[in-house]
């Protein structure tokens, strides 16, 4: 327990209940009912929406006869060709690489638990979410 340090044993338990300690009956964990339905929809909806936004234009300037529009793509490589390289790196990294990888891995731990489940073992009761 993070409360009161006392050790306890996790069981397995059901979904759409909690672990509560002996002790001082703090919760220790819980399996929160479709967690990875959930998980699968906010990756699925994210990767979706990081589409229309690395693709829509934020930034449309029209000066002297001459228009420049600008996606979150194409600024941070403008900061890179002008010289501000860490700050373009870190516009290409927080912007796009984490969302994607984080996206990602959302999915890809829905796939292995489908991949466990038609195995035939059922994992429901071994996921939890801590606190």
């Amino acid at each position: 327990c993070h409360f009161c340090d006392k050790l306890h044993v996790a069981d397995p338990i059901s979904e759409g209940s909690r672990a509560n300690c002996l002790c001082c009956g703090a919760t220790l964990f819980q399996n929160r009912s479709a967690s990875l339905v959930r998980v699968t929809s906010f990756s699925i909806t994210a990767l979706l929406l990081m589409i229309v936004v690395h693709t829509t234009p934020f930034v449309e300037m029209d000066a002297a006869s001459m228009r420049t529009v600008l996606t979150l793509p194409g600024a941070a490589e403008a900061l890179v060709e002008e010289g501000s390289l860490i700050v373009g790196l870190g516009v290409a990294l927080f912007t796009i690489v984490t969302p994607l990888t984080l996206a990602g891995i959302g999915l890809c731990v829905r796939s292995v638990v489908v991949r466990i489940q038609c195995a035939g073992r059922d994992v429901r009761d071994t996921l939890v979410e801590p606190l």
